[in-house]
């Protein structure tokens, strides 16, 4: 064979691994340029997955043959949990409020998805939120009383953040994916317990952000004419609260029939200043001599069902588990009571289907 045909023989040898090379290097890249700026981005990741197949997070990049110039392409950051902001804990709240967690077993029993303490240290906080996610139960905690941090009727600001900090400085309770709520502010607007401005009720709220940014912070507003005095119409100040929660009782549900569907007026306007807003109403169910009997298992059902009507009210939580001092009967005392565990089953199987597990 001849020096010039084995040169041919090399040359073309050459040639075809070069373009084996070639197609093995390009495989499963991107043929477009502009799908390869959007990975050149970070917004997609290069893999060997068929180009139709797009993951839940994944841009959608136009069809090829509408595709703009790789220069007019604008990404928008997926939004991300940054340490300044609140995760929102979702539409979950359905449940009963003031249970010590020895009880917390009984109280499953009634279908619930959340679970309120009273106040806890804590470590015993810590403790609560183990059994309650042990139980797959939310935890709504609670903050010492409004005495512990005020001055007068105003809020002591330097008290408030001590004793925020004496919970939540030194563990990832906030962080924990069960704990859905820490209860600070009783009635804001009740003339025998605050006088609070809106200016300091954003300070109220950065005051505990600053302790730890993921605590979701929760009011009882009492009254949803409360609530909405807090909303101003330019959302100046805003958000001042995580979780509102608006309390109705048997002689406010008497009294004002469109309480429920004021409320819900009054949630809609608040969301327009902060959208990730969570608006819960707190049902009393307890005896209270002299002004009401014990609620029957037929208004529970009623009232839940009603608040489970409405688009902008995230959830319904009964109260209290345990009587105050000025009560007779509340929750516990009806537990084991057919009617009333039919009652609770029905509202909380259907908000279960309606706002989820």
């Amino acid at each position: 064979m001849s020096k010039l045909t084995l040169a041919f023989l090399s040359l073309s040898i050459l040639v075809a691994i070069s373009s084996c090379s070639r197609s093995l290097l390009t495989r499963g890249k991107p043929e477009s340029p502009v799908v390869a700026s959007v990975i050149a981005a970070g917004a997609v990741a290069p893999t060997s997955t068929p180009a139709r197949q797009q993951s839940p997070t994944t841009t959608l990049i136009p069809a090829p043959s509408s595709l703009p110039s790789p220069l007019s392409v604008t990404l928008t950051p997926l939004p991300t949990n940054t340490p300044e902001s609140t995760p929102t804990p979702g539409p979950r709240f359905f449940g009963i409020h003031q249970v010590p967690s020895s009880d917390f077993p009984q109280a499953v029993n009634l279908g619930i998805s959340s679970v309120g303490i009273p106040h806890q240290s804590a470590s015993g906080l810590q403790s609560a939120l183990e059994i309650a996610s042990s139980l797959e139960l939310n935890l709504l905690g609670r903050a010492e009383g409004r005495k512990s941090f005020q001055s007068g009727k105003k809020i002591d600001f330097v008290k408030l953040e001590r004793i925020i900090s004496a919970v939540f400085a030194s563990n990832d309770i906030a962080r924990h994916p069960n704990f859905f709520g820490y209860y600070i502010i009783d009635e804001p607007c009740h003339p025998g317990k605050w006088d609070i401005s809106l200016v300091e009720f954003e300070r109220f709220y950065q005051t505990v952000k600053r302790v730890d940014p993921h605590i979701p912070v929760l009011v009882n507003f009492g009254d949803s004419r409360c609530l909405g005095g807090f909303v101003p119409s330019d959302c100046s100040g805003w958000p001042i609260v995580d979780i509102a929660v608006i309390t109705i009782t048997p002689k406010k549900n008497s009294q004002y029939p469109d309480f429920l569907q004021n409320a819900n007026s009054v949630a809609a306007q608040a969301k327009s200043c902060h959208p990730d807003l969570q608006v819960v109403i707190q049902v009393a169910v307890y005896e209270y001599p002299g002004h009401w009997p014990m609620p029957p298992a037929d208004w529970v059902r009623q009232v839940g069902m009603e608040i489970l009507s409405y688009d902008h009210l995230d959830g319904v939580i009964y109260w209290p588990w345990n009587p105050s001092p000025y009560m007779a009967r509340s929750v516990r005392d009806v537990a084991d009571d057919p009617d009333y565990i039919r009652a609770f089953n029905d509202v909380f199987d259907a908000a279960r289907a309606k706002l989820g597990s």
